[in-house]
């Protein structure tokens, strides 16, 4: 079954065969889809419904009895077929629950189940979803969506295969939880949550849900109008973006905010900037220049200032050093790099922020999340 395709060819044909294929850069996901026999459900032959009219319920459209809905019982692949022949290019959302792969007889191939000891179980079930998911991707329109659920363990692979059908075409995933009770997977790790791998046409975009504006003020008076603030912080720490580890200082009251070591600033600083370097974002000081950077008031009796070193140090070391408001987390420590710059500086309470202006948005509508949680 396998090596018949061969059987033809010199020493000197194979060889060069060989050489090609070692030359060859695979990167992706490869499956053994000529090794494998084909699935005896892929052919060539017309699909045609039979139509059960005791479960059938027609409606009245424009003077002619048709039906709202379609429910196919029968072989998915065939079933795909006969929507590709009267639906193609015409389906908003397709849903897919496939086998999920586990080796306990999921799914069938060539007309018999497979299970954990068949050695091409992969292989065949990547074969298996392959031809169906690009009759699926035939069925969507301009904007249609697919999504595909899936477990953890083979979610890589789904996605790649997923990406291999609808090239360029990933929007995200979600993550569902499927399960309240505890379902130990080992090395204390509980898998009780499921994917769902979302790919879609250009024209698609999830509705949304409708942006709160409860969170929209205008403390100060903006002439912007209504505000809410945005951190000015990321994710990275000062180890992996030493550049983004400055202090700010609030030109108009002259108080310094110290940077968290643990989430540094969002934005560059010009000190930092290298002679003749271009930056594509915006650095801190043309967000203050323009008063896109709020700064929460701070009373003159709450403002740190430590007249020496030993006097900072051992505030630090008594836990009455600068903190963050909300953690209570120390933000200045003694292994930091810059410790000798606050000496003498009036350190404000409170962790400036950007304006985020309700006039700037163009969509009154928030992105969806990526949780899904479970009832």
């Amino acid at each position: 079954m396998g090596s018949s395709r061969y059987e033809e060819l010199t020493k000197e044909d194979l060889i060069r065969l060989l050489e090609a294929r070692d030359r060859r850069t695979r990167f992706g996901l490869v499956w053994e889809a000529d090794e494998i026999e084909r699935d005896k459900a892929l052919n060539g032959d017309f699909v045609a419904l039979d139509l059960d009219l005791e479960l059938s319920v027609p409606r009245n459209f424009g003077g002619s009895k048709m039906f709202s809905n379609l429910i196919i019982e029968g072989d998915n692949f065939d079933a795909l077929r006969h929507l590709r022949m009267c639906f193609a290019g015409q389906v908003k959302c397709i849903l897919i629950d496939p086998p999920y792969n586990t080796g306990k007889k999921d799914f069938v191939y060539n007309d018999s189940f497979v299970d954990g000891d068949d050695s091409w179980r992969f292989s065949k079930w990547l074969e298996f979803l392959y031809q169906r998911l690009v009759i699926a991707r035939d069925l969507l329109r301009d904007d249609g969506v697919l999504m595909c659920c899936i477990n953890d363990e083979n979610r890589a692979p789904l996605e790649m295969l997923l990406g291999k059908v609808m090239q360029g075409r990933r929007l995200g995933s979600f993550v569902w939880r499927t399960k309240d009770s505890a379902n130990d997977a080992g090395g204390n790790l509980s898998q009780v949550h499921e994917h769902v791998l979302v790919f879609a046409n250009r024209g698609f975009g999830f509705a949304g849900k409708p942006l709160t504006l409860d969170d929209y003020r205008n403390p100060d008076g903006d002439t912007r109008g209504d505000w809410t603030p945005q951190p000015l912080t990321c994710s990275k720490s000062l180890i992996e973006r030493e550049n983004l580890y400055y202090p700010i200082t609030n030109p108009e009251t002259g108080y310094w905010y110290p940077c968290d070591p643990d989430a540094v600033w969002r934005y560059s600083t010009e000190a930092k900037l290298k002679p003749g370097q271009q930056l594509r974002a915006e650095t801190i000081e043309e967000l203050i220049r323009r008063k896109e950077v709020w700064f929460p008031v701070c009373k003159p009796g709450d403002v740190m200032r430590f007249e020496t070193k030993e006097e900072l140090l051992a505030a630090i070391r008594a836990g009455k050093g600068p903190i963050l408001p909300k953690k209570k987390k120390p933000i200045l420590r003694e292994d930091l790099p810059d410790l000798d710059f606050w000496i003498g500086k009036p350190i404000a309470t409170g962790r400036p922020s950007r304006k985020d202006f309700l006039a700037n948005k163009t969509k009154m509508v928030a992105p969806v999340s990526s949780w899904i949680a479970g009832e």
